[in-house]
């Protein structure tokens, strides 16, 4: 009787110790999310372009049939980015009746029309303030900054610049200064992914993102993913290295559209309660929005026209003797309606629509697919961040870095 007592006061003592050492070593999540303020239940979904071109640049249809186009895709914030030259609105372009092409902007009572919906069941388009492309150096998009830089001034000074006057930065098409194209017309995917994981590059992209907070993000997606089949690898990387410091980079899918047949194709989906100047820089700064692409080449997604010829590096409308590839624009691409972020059971949901597969990635590496990731099953590969796509055969959605930190 004495033993079995003293058994039975053994078998406590180790449940208690065992309780004890659970309780020492429990990991802990944190989870950082860039849609912690997203109502998705109230917040419209307002389809975004933030990189067109117009005849005040090197594109080939004005302001005004550029707003136009846009207005009738159902876009609901434009930016007028021409290179190099300052656009304060939709109708800020300088009218010169004697220029060839003239610049013909939206005249004041079409700009309050669009502004409106009139025509669009009250669903109103905004263009951004002051907006332009700074395109001496490597390419970079200026949102709320009234600045135009000059020839031979540096990108740095150029963030510099808009930060100072209190504007959003963001680059644009990385993959033309770090891939050669001769290996982007081959599709050499391997040498491609190498070149944007080079240290060096990876280090001048983290600088230019950590020495200017206002510098948000970067385009992974550039027209029909040209130049920037390898912008998914290199944000990765980047985000390897200012995820531990706190730092999200954004990644933006756009047109750079320089014609109205090349419209539509990459987009983004800014989440926010109303539709205005304000709230869209509060998305820019945050995060609370993804990024959209009807094309993705290195997963095979939509790289053939109808004909089986490889899709061209803009999209085009089709004519008598050439072959379109506005038939893109007729299929759907995968949208997200709830993001739902638990720390206390270390997951993240996603719910969406007219997508095949929803994958994780950490990293650089898909590490789990399907609708819900939970973060303890992965917590060896996850070291800074994840983030999430949803691929069909007819598009790709991107979300933002959600910074995860598991304390073990």
């Amino acid at each position: 009787m004495e033993a079995a007592n003293h058994f039975k006061k053994g078998a406590w003592m180790l449940v208690i110790l065992l309780i004890s050492f659970s309780a020492c070593t429990q990991t802990t999540v944190t989870i950082v999310n860039p849609y912690a303020d997203v109502n998705w239940a109230t917040f419209g979904q307002f389809k975004t372009a933030l990189h067109m071109h117009t005849t005040n640049s090197d594109g080939g249809h004005t302001v005004a049939e550029m707003v136009e186009e846009h207005f009738q895709q159902g876009f609901s914030i434009i930016a007028l980015t021409d290179h190099n030259v300052l656009t304060p609105s939709m109708d800020g372009a300088k009218h010169e009746p004697d220029r060839t092409p003239p610049r013909i902007p939206v005249t004041p009572e079409r700009r309050a029309e669009i502004e409106a919906g009139v025509g669009r069941d009250g669903k109103g388009m905004i263009a951004i303030y002051n907006t332009n492309e700074h395109s001496f150096v490597h390419h970079v998009n200026s949102f709320f900054a009234d600045f135009t830089s000059e020839r031979g001034q540096s990108l740095e000074y150029i963030l510099g610049r808009v930060e100072e006057l209190g504007g959003i930065s963001r680059l644009n098409h990385p993959g033309r200064y770090v891939v050669p194209r001769a290996l982007v017309n081959e599709w050499n995917f391997e040498e491609a992914f190498a070149l944007a994981r080079e240290p060096e590059t990876v280090q001048r992209y983290v600088d230019w993102f950590m020495n200017f907070p206002s510098n948000v993000g970067m385009e992974i997606v550039n027209r029909l993913d040209f130049e920037t089949i390898a912008d998914r690898v290199l944000w990765d990387e980047i985000l390897m290295q200012t995820m531990p410091q706190g730092r999200p980079v954004w990644g933006f899918a756009d047109d750079d559209s320089h014609s109205r047949g090349g419209v539509g194709y990459a987009f983004n989906m800014f989440l926010m309660p109303e539709l205005n100047q304000e709230n869209f820089r509060t998305v820019m700064e945050t995060g609370a929005f993804y990024a959209v692409s009807r094309v993705s080449r290195a997963d095979g997604i939509n790289i053939h026209m109808e004909s089986g010829e490889l899709i061209p590096l803009g999209g085009r409308f089709s004519t008598p003797d050439r072959e379109g590839t506005e038939f893109m624009l007729l299929q759907t691409t995968p949208s997200i309606s709830n993001i739902e972020v638990n720390e206390r059971r270390a997951t993240i949901t996603i719910s969406g629509a007219d997508y095949d597969i929803i994958e994780w990635i950490a990293d650089g590496v898909v590490i789990a697919t399907g609708a819900t990731l939970r973060l303890l099953n992965h917590k060896e590969e996850i070291n800074s961040y994840v983030r999430a796509q949803l691929r069909s055969e007819t598009g790709i959605a991107f979300t933002q870095p959600f910074g995860v930190n598991i304390s073990r």
